[in-house]
């Protein structure tokens, strides 16, 4: 088990360029979730593919996760407790993400990992093997206590005896030290692989050496003494003031450490039997890994620092594996070399009058409990929580108490009150979002994908991530809006119900008898999905009269509407707007998909000249068109003498238009969407909103850029804009 860069892992599956071709993969597990415990699952398939834009989440704690706008990430709804899944696109900060600290029970003596020194040296040469028992020895003939590894091996695949490996033990040819071939990753031997990486390394010649300055004399005895009881080796001393250095001459044990923890800094890593380990034992490693006192800070937490990344990281994660809350804080080096140093805090002390974050929950979740419980007026003390955004579990515990006793527990009430006490008892841990922002980006991104819950938690602080989301269409046959959710929820497609409400719109397309008599098809019904069995019908089609009706009020829309800073009715002239032109390429025969992206494209750079033209030719065919509103134009702005600009009796313009204008300015009046965007400093909606008021206000214009030989929607200043000054 180890900690890997996504990157690294699905990269070797893949060869050259290639992309978007998923890989099934096998025997490879990733930590997932399942309601609010984090849990290990199964990897089905990865994918990766190129982007050219991505998002960059930085969350308290250090945390800093990279992923495509429609890439999604886990949240709790407030609402109902519920993990939901929100495109990072969509990110605001202030919002929670879900991380996890494992909530484990207390070891057993048997939850020890077990280090197999034969499985892990047996492509060395010269590892002969004593203490036969006596299964082995009377296939070997010879009656030996000692044969080579490769003879071991063959007459251990042909035995069905049980457990012979615990009761052997391994040495080098012409040496006198050995190892059992099995040692258990205890607590005292996980506390010298903590002061090993601290302070330790592999000498050439095999010598396993640590270095501990004045102050570290416990860390420094209890090192001895381990190294003494375990393998029965004394150190040679060299006393040098300061600091003390202590050699041991073991070449299979150096060849261990070495295998498992690395030889010096930039290859050392955490043992991959630690992540299994109980945390009593990753507590004592983190002990030991204190052997360096410029390394921590005594509080409730202690401070690592390395200059390697990785391995800050693996630190990072395995506190959370066993336990304990971590977070990351990174430093730019003060010395002549420079380079980042890189800091974990990992709070080892829960009795302590300042929560950290898994020690705390969000106000509006009781909030929420108080609305649906209507309890009666609240104890005083306790009115200061509904100004505070988060409190301890504590006192969380004695609002919920308070709501308990002096409320109506039943029906939903019940229900939200059962999913909070398993939240605060539970895996999970809610992180506050500090910035979200867009940047460009030329490479490969990646997914996995895991059966069941299709997350996984990823991240240099771990948030829980869901599968990317790309906008598509799909078609499935199915006899109604219910059996076609039913196949997709069944085997072997398994699609949570949890992520049914991904989807916005399903339509039943059918082959019907029209009313002339003769057969056609039709769409006979639009939903919107709201929620998992919960559709609300937009569209009907009526057969007695061919038409299609309207059913209902759409949500989306109102949603869209909200994103956009649009009004709905104004999305609904533009609906008007593209259903004449929808009409105009049917009335003209325009089916090839060539010609109709061509027009729709033409749409987009040039909205007024086709609907112009639309209307125009379907006035020629004798086809009556209804009145539809013009593509919106604002006044023109004017500029007065003294060069300031602004629309005749109306305020100057906005800061965000200003922005976009001077950089079209700046660069010749015609930039590609994407480096005007990063040109003008807006991000997100922001950009797109601006530049749809300009494009109102007839001062910019739509145009179609190459770049790379690549066709890019750009933008470039009107006519109308040369009147503003520069």
């Amino acid at each position: 088990m180890k900690l890997v860069p996504i990157g690294e892992f699905v990269d070797k599956f893949y060869s050259g360029d290639e992309e978007w071709e998923p890989k099934v993969v096998e025997e490879y597990y990733v930590l997932s979730h399942e309601g609010f415990r984090a849990v290990w699952k199964p990897i089905r398939y990865v994918l990766r593919h190129r982007a050219r834009e991505i998002y960059e989440v930085v969350t308290e704690g250090g945390g800093r996760v990279e992923a495509t706008g429609s890439h999604s990430v886990f949240i709790l709804d407030p609402a109902t407790l519920d993990v939901i899944e929100k495109p990072v696109a969509s990110l605001k900060p202030g919002e929670f993400l879900i991380t996890f600290v494992k909530n484990m029970p207390p070891a057993r003596e048997n939850d020890y990992a077990v280090i197999d020194v034969i499985d892990l040296l047996r492509d060395r040469d010269g590892i002969r093997v004593l203490n036969l028992p006596e299964e082995l020895r009377a296939p070997s003939r010879k009656r030996r206590n000692s044969i080579p590894l490769e003879e071991y091996l063959r007459l251990e695949s042909r035995s069905n005896a049980e457990g012979l490996r615990s009761r052997v033990m391994v040495r080098l040819r012409n040496s006198k030290y050995m190892l059992p071939a099995r040692i258990q990753l205890d607590e005292d031997l996980a506390f010298v692989f903590g002061a090993y990486i601290a302070d330790g390394c592999v000498k050439r010649g095999k010598r396993i050496c640590f270095t501990f300055g004045a102050g570290e004399v416990e860390i420094a005895n209890r090192t001895l003494k381990v190294m003494q009881r375990k393998f029965g080796l004394r150190p040679a001393v060299d006393a040098r003031g300061s600091y003390t250095i202590y050699e041991f001459n073991h070449t299979l044990l150096a060849e261990v450490f070495e295998e498992l923890l690395g030889r010096e800094l930039r290859e050392k890593r955490v043992p991959p039997h630690l992540w299994a380990s109980p945390p009593s034992v990753i507590r004592e490693f983190f002990k030991g890994l204190m052997a360096d006192s410029r390394r921590t800070l005594k509080r409730r937490y202690v401070v690592y620092s390395t200059a390697s990344r990785s391995l800050a990281l693996q630190f990072l994660w395995l506190a959370r594996v066993a336990g304990f809350y971590s977070e990351l804080f990174v430093e730019k080096g003060s010395s002549e070399r420079g380079g980042m140093t890189y800091n974990v805090a990992i709070y080892f002390n829960r009795k302590y009058k300042y929560p950290n974050a898994s020690e705390r929950i969000p106000v509006e979740f009781l909030t929420r409990l108080r609305e649906l419980a209507k309890p009666r007026s609240m104890p005083l003390p306790l009115t200061y929580v509904w100004k505070k955004k988060r409190v301890s579990k504590k006192t969380a515990m004695r609002v919920i108490k308070w709501i308990s006793e002096k409320g109506r527990i039943e029906g939903e009430a019940k229900t939200y009150l059962d999913k909070l006490f398993r939240l605060l008892n539970s895996d999970i841990v809610l992180i506050r979002v500090k910035e979200v922002r867009r940047k460009p980006y030329n490479g490969f991104v990646y997914d996995l994908s895991v059966p069941g819950t299709e997350s996984f938690f990823g991240g240099n602080v771990p948030v829980l991530l869901h599968n990317t989301g790309h906008g598509g269409m799909c078609t499935i046959h199915a006899e109604s809006i219910e059996k076609c959710v039913q196949r997709l929820t069944s085997p072997p497609m398994n699609v949570s119900p949890a992520y049914i409400p991904a989807m916005n719109i399903m339509l039943l397309v059918e082959r019907v008898w029209l009313p002339e008599g003769k057969m056609g098809r039709r769409l006979r019904y639009l939903w919107e999905v709201e929620d998992y069995g919960k559709y609300r019908l937009l569209v009907k089609w009526d057969p007695r009269r061919d038409v299609h009706e309207v059913a209902g009020k759409s949500l989306l829309l109102e949603k869209v509407s909200e994103r956009l800073g649009r009004s709905v009715e104004e999305l609904e002239e533009e609906i008007e707007r593209r259903m004449l032109v929808l009409r105009w390429m049917v009335e003209k025969g325009i089916t090839d998909f060539r010609d109709v992206a061509r027009h729709i494209t033409q749409y987009y750079v040039r909205p007024r000249e086709l609907l112009e033209r639309a209307r125009r030719e379907l006035s020629a065919l004798g086809v009556e068109v209804e009145a539809v509103k013009p593509v919106p134009r604002a006044p023109l702005l004017a500029v007065d003498r003294a060069g300031r600009s602004g629309a005749v009796g109306r305020p100057r313009l906005p800061e965000d238009e200003e922005s976009v204008l001077s950089a079209l300015r700046r660069f010749g009046g015609e930039l590609d969407s994407e480096t005007l965007r990063e040109v003008s400093g807006l991000r997100g909606d922001a950009y797109w909103r601006a530049v749809r008021r300009l494009a109102e206000r007839g001062l910019v214009m739509a145009t179609l850029t190459y770049v790379d030989g690549r066709p890019r929607l750009g933008f470039k200043l009107s006519r109308d804009a040369s009147l503003i000054g520069t």
